[in-house]
């Protein structure tokens, strides 16, 4: 029988009832709480704010979502939670289940292009249903007068919020909304809000910083000495202290990847792991999954996985027990931050990013106060930013010092595929700014000598993947040639398929060409005659041979070293 897989659920409530899979993670509560056993290395006082900061899809929607449905007035939950870890603690459960009121906040929406239009879309998918859902408070007749007319305002607001009146109404909503539930309930208010570095993301991109910056700070003002506030918890990628936004704030907790206090929370441990496999008949992919998306450390938390690739990954071997792993994780957000990045400082970064890519770490000075307006201004940023958003995780003994300078490399064989991905992009486009014409004309000429010391020359100035596997060299000539012409690439052609394929029907002219790889430097000049070899006994230029002047290419490569040899023909044969 197939497994109700949780992938793509972000909601509690709804996996519990549909009897999906579901990984316990209810003990955070108590932790949140401050309630362990005596056991448990942590304790004092619960914060007033926590922010958590993780990686995109490690469950942190969910875990808003948990919390949700076990502290919210309005729900009746203990039916959901039967049976998980929680309900060890049964005076927490008598205390706390389904007695408080809860305001959630989704910032996720977000990412507009104006200031005007990430407001609106605060409105209409904030204001406005967290308004239909709490008509009954926000209608109490022993609600100042006030409050009433000021909620009765946003809802009579309707369309696009432009005016300077809609902006005072909006960014005091909260608050508002706050007084209101607690009036109401005459109980502490519980606010948990998803996505809270979104808005000041999308402001940065986009150029309205400042005005939302100062709109998201007054929003969240009431979070400080707010003697109406139960707790807040907030999630995002990265912390934001510089930005002011909980400046003064008592009481505050910070817990991001660095920390330990919640690491097992967020992402599945090895356990998590074991325990899906056999649920799902699939204990043989282990050590599959352990090498393709294992490797995360928050604190000294060792080996957590991603819980969106595991989850991805069975779901579909249930259908394909021989499926190979993919990259699930690299289409589930923009790296067109780091692109920035890499490009502004590519001969900067080139040697540490090929480090990591051979094996090695980069050593970076640990900052987790990166400030969105000022993001690019360091070097030591890119570091911080990679390992706050997943693509780098400390090393296995830097966990275990604390160091103030951390160890970092990739986690696993995903996050090393798709940040080689986004370099090859990175490549082809400074490839498109620069002056390429001396290797084409040396292309077009079948001048050998020159096509292998130009390509060496833009190799050495060119990331690499340390590797040298032949398709990042086939990658490599074909961006430089998608730069500036329409190739064809692997198309079959005789006999086989060429690696890279020109066709110039106005001057009926064709280029083949084809790479290979050299064990080392004196290998060279044999690899590239068998590349050579290879256009030959495979026939690629048969069809072609009738109507253009053939020029076949072999490239050998090793390392940032090319070598090339060509064989020229006139239409209608071969040389």
């Amino acid at each position: 029988m197939k497994v109700r897989t949780a992938l793509g659920c972000s909601s509690f409530e709804e996996l519990r009832k549909d009897a999906r899979v579901y990984i316990d993670k209810t003990a955070f509560i108590a932790r949140l709480l401050r309630v362990y056993d005596a056991s448990l290395p942590y304790g004092g006082a619960a914060p007033k704010v926590s922010l958590i900061t993780r990686p995109r899809r490690f469950g942190k929607t969910l875990l808003l979502s948990t919390l949700e449905a076990f502290f919210d007035i309005s729900k009746d939950s203990a039916s959901l939670f039967e049976g998980l870890e929680i309900t060890r603690y049964r005076a927490l459960c008598l205390n706390w289940m389904n007695q408080y009121p809860v305001i959630v906040i989704s910032f996720r929406g977000m990412i507009k292009h104006t200031y005007s239009e990430n407001l609106n879309e605060f409105y209409q998918n904030v204001v406005i249903p967290l308004l239909e859902r709490n008509q009954d408070s926000l209608c109490d007749p022993e609600l100042f007068i006030v409050y009433r007319e000021y909620f009765d305002s946003l809802i009579r607001m309707g369309g696009l919020p432009y005016s300077e009146r809609a902006y005072e109404e909006l960014r005091f909503f909260l608050k508002n909304l706050l007084h209101a539930l607690y009036s109401y309930y005459g109980k502490k208010v519980i606010v948990l809000i998803d996505e809270y570095d979104v808005p000041l993301a999308s402001a940065q991109k986009h150029a309205f910083y400042d005005s939302m910056l100062s709109f998201m700070r007054s929003l969240l003002s009431c979070l400080k000495d707010n003697q109406e506030l139960n707790f807040a918890v907030l999630t995002g990628c990265l912390r934001l202290s510089k930005e002011s936004m909980f400046t003064g704030l008592n009481n505050f907790n910070c817990n991001s990847v660095y920390d330990t206090e919640y690491a097992d929370s967020f992402g599945f441990t090895r356990q998590d792991v074991k325990y899906l496999l056999k649920l799902y008949h699939l204990e043989e992919k282990e050590e599959l999954l352990v090498k393709w998306y294992d490797g995360y450390r928050f604190g000294k938390m060792t080996d957590m996985f991603c819980p969106w690739d595991v989850l991805s990954y069975l779901e579909e071997a249930q259908q394909d027990p021989a499926l190979h792993p993919k990259l699930y994780w690299a289409n589930t957000g923009s790296a067109e931050v780091l692109s920035q990045f890499i490009k502004k400082y590519y001969f900067e970064l080139q040697g540490e990013i090929e480090n990591l890519f051979a094996g090695g770490s980069v050593f970076a000075a640990y900052d987790e106060k990166i400030t969105y307006n000022t993001l690019y201004d360091a070097v030591n940023n890119f570091w911080m930013l990679l390992y706050f958003t997943g693509y780098l995780t400390r090393s296995r003994a830097d966990s275990e010092t604390g160091e103030a300078s951390l160890s970092l490399g990739f986690p696993n064989l995903e996050i090393r595929e798709i940040f080689a991905s986004l370099i090859a992009e990175v490549n082809a486009e400074l490839y498109a700014s620069r002056d390429l014409s001396a290797l084409f004309k040396a292309f077009f000429s079948g001048d050998a000598y020159a096509i292998g010391h130009c390509l060496s020359e833009l190799l050495l100035d060119t990331i690499s993947y340390h590797d040298y596997r032949e398709d990042f060299y086939h990658a490599f000539v074909a961006g430089l040639w998608s730069a500036r012409y329409a190739v064809k690439s692997n198309r079959e052609y005789g006999l086989g398929r060429p690696d890279l394929l020109y066709i110039n029907r106005e001057a009926k002219q064709a280029l083949i060409i084809e790479c290979k790889v050299a064990a080392n430097e004196a290998e060279l000049t044999d690899k590239a005659r068998d590349a050579l070899r290879q256009t030959e006994v495979k026939q690629y230029a048969a069809e072609l041979m009738q109507k253009y002047a053939i020029t076949r290419i072999g490239l050998a490569f090793f390392r940032k070293s090319c070598v090339a040899v060509c064989a020229k023909s006139s239409m209608g044969g071969l040389n």
